[in-house]
């Protein structure tokens, strides 16, 4: 069976967690305008999920980064090159409706590539000090993927910016990838081999939700497996 998921980054071998770059541009990297009939009809979609009462649903909008593509700067000091993120901004409520809902054909063949909401996902491959990896499992209250089995992840989130330079992004993919592995595992933050195991391992693009792209990472933490098997 293949993958749902393509590689978008080609890289050759891990990169250090803080071995990417990105470019942010929202003239350039933002989504192109849906005309406004298209867009009304996907608001109303918006508004009748906010409406659902289904009981724990787990809805809100937020700003999110948009991953317009990536692009490679040569090294010439070692003939090794570096991955850029060409980043713009986009929201969750613009990736449910153009990418995550099923759609009617007379919407979905006016919606191209440029108006999809590709909003980068962050995720990261958690390692046990005995070699085993950590998966969790999403909630049925998750709109997006519910009852999935996932690696621990979500989003940078462009409202803890203090500002739009490349550094405070570049912390904020970082940051927010570790917050992910605390929160959705509740592993110790200290225990995670941040300094010495932590890598950028691909790029990645979802077939089955139009290109949803995700940076994700691999990490390393010091406690055996059975610290996740025993708190069940």
């Amino acid at each position: 069976m293949s993958s749902t998921w393509i590689d978008i980054s080609n890289l050759k071998k891990p990169l250090k967690f803080n071995e990417f770059s990105v470019n942010f541009n929202t003239d350039l990297y933002n989504a192109k305008p849906l005309p406004n009939d298209i867009q009304k009809k996907l608001d109303n979609r918006w508004n009748e999920l906010l409406n659902d009462d289904k009981p724990g649903r787990i809805l809100y909008n937020e700003s999110k980064f948009r991953l317009h593509s990536i692009d490679w700067k040569a090294n010439e000091d070692d003939d090794s090159k570096q991955l850029i993120l060409n980043l713009g901004l986009t929201d969750y409520k613009s990736f449910i409706c153009t990418q995550q809902q099923i759609l009617p054909d007379e919407i979905r063949q006016h919606i191209e590539e440029d108006h999809l909401s590709h909003p980068l996902g962050v995720g990261c491959l958690l390692i046990t000090s005995d070699n085993y990896f950590v998966f969790v499992k999403r909630s049925s209250a998750c709109i997006d993927s519910p009852h999935m089995y996932d690696i621990p992840g979500g989003h940078a989130e462009p409202r803890n910016l203090k500002t739009n330079s490349k550094e405070d992004i570049i912390e904020e993919i970082i940051s927010s990838t570790i917050a992910e592995c605390v929160d959705e595992t509740n592993v110790d933050r200290n225990s995670l081999l941040v300094d010495s195991f932590f890598f950028v391992i691909v790029v990645v693009r979802n077939q089955t939700q139009y290109g949803r792209p995700a940076i994700e990472f691999c990490l390393r933490y010091e406690c055996l497996s059975n610290y996740f098997t025993s708190r069940n």
